[in-house]
């Protein structure tokens, strides 16, 4: 259990970093070419660990005694998969690049962190409309006004 809490640092730790080391890259390195060798070493990274779980599947299942698998995607499925690919990640980080390379990254990295979670939220209470989605606005809304009052008042 402390390895895993000790991994899920490292991860925040690199992950935080990560908008400082793109306003360095874009000196350097367009925008969209940083994005393209992003997604080429995360595509190298995921076959190999796909690749790896494929070969031990079996002996995994035996052990485990787990059922097979249904992982066969429809068509609608991939172009879905697709479309949600190009518009949720790939047309996501090239903006946020691009904005790094004209305002630096604290500005990026605030609107990242913190209206993402906002707007998650609020389109998936509009586009859910589900009991879930609707308590975790409220808890964000909240949070959002306890916080607020408590940064005034220890002023």
């Amino acid at each position: 259990m402390l390895l895993i809490f000790i991994l899920l640092i490292i991860m925040v730790i690199l992950w935080s970093f990560s908008f400082v080391i793109v306003d360095i890259a874009v000196e350097i390195i367009p925008p969209m070419s940083i994005a393209l060798y992003r997604f080429v070493v995360a595509s190298i990274a995921f076959l190999i660990i796909d690749l790896y779980l494929k070969i031990n599947k079996k002996s995994k299942r035996t052990i485990s005694n787990l059922p097979e698998e249904n992982s066969k995607f429809s068509r609608n499925d991939w172009i879905l998969l697709t479309i949600a690919s190009f518009t949720g990640v790939s047309i996501f980080f090239t903006v946020q690049y691009i904005a790094i390379s004209f305002i630096g990254p604290s500005l990026p990295a605030l609107f990242v962190c913190l209206l993402a979670p906002v707007l998650i939220t609020v389109f998936s209470l509009i586009f859910h409309k589900g009991f879930h989605s609707f308590l975790a606005f409220h808890k964000l809304v909240l949070r959002s006004y306890y916080f607020s009052q408590h940064r005034v008042s220890a002023r």
